[in-house]
Formats: C-alpha cells, sequence, structure tokens
C-alpha cells in the first residue's frame, strides 16, 4: 500500500454521530433514574433527609436535582470541579480517581409561551 490515505481511513474509527446520540440520551437517563430513586430514599428516611439538607446549604448554588445527585454519588464532596478545573487549581488528581455525574445547564432559548428555557 502505497497510497497514505487509505492507510489512515483504515486506521481511524468513524464517529457515529446516532450511536454518540442515544449513549448521551442513555446517560442522561440513568441520571435522571438516580435523582429520582434518591429522592425516594430522602422521602422515606429522616436522616436522609437532614443529609439533603446540608449538601445543599453547601452547594447553595447548584440545582435540586445536583444536590440530589451529589448526595447520591459523594454525599462527603466539598466542592466540585471538572478535570481541568482540578488541574487549574495545581491540584493532583489521585489515579483511577471516580468522578460524579451532575446536570450542567445548557444554552438558553424561548419557549412558545415566551419563558425562557434552559436546555
Amino acid at each position: 500500500m502505497t497510497n497514505f490515505d487509505e492507510i489512515l481511513a483504515e486506521a481511524q474509527p468513524v464517529f457515529d454521530k446516532e450511536a454518540w446520540a442515544e449513549k448521551k440520551m442513555a446517560e442522561r437517563r440513568a441520571v435522571y433514574e438516580l435523582a429520582d430513586s434518591t429522592t425516594d430514599v430522602i422521602r422515606q428516611d429522616g436522616g436522609k433527609f437532614r443529609e439533603y439538607l446540608d449538601i445543599q446549604a453547601k452547594f447553595d448554588r447548584y440545582s435540586v436535582t445536583n444536590a440530589l445527585l451529589i448526595q447520591a454519588q459523594m454525599p462527603e464532596a466539598t466542592r466540585l470541579k471538572s478535570f481541568d478545573g482540578w488541574k487549574e487549581t495545581g491540584a493532583s488528581i489521585r489515579k483511577n480517581a471516580k468522578g460524579i455525574s451532575i446536570l450542567e445547564p445548557g444554552e438558553e432559548y424561548w419557549r412558545e409561551n415566551g419563558a425562557v428555557g434552559t436546555s
């Protein structure tokens, strides 16, 4: 093979946009299911509700759903940052450290009723 384009085409996987979109939708569904199940737990257990209130107080700028996700995945957390955010602060990240999933607000858009929504 002397044609480098053929070699490179064979070496690089083709990006499947539909598969990526389905994967992201599955991740989003899993995150919402985790928030729902955590809500059920805190409704039935006063101690867990108190834990939720403590987390919401620590992360007062986060949404209710994100506070529930923090409680479900890492209730001992005191700060949240992205991988790059931690690197910028000079913090070293342990090998095999586990991150948590929260919902980040997307771009704002106008709804049909004239209200502003966030995706």
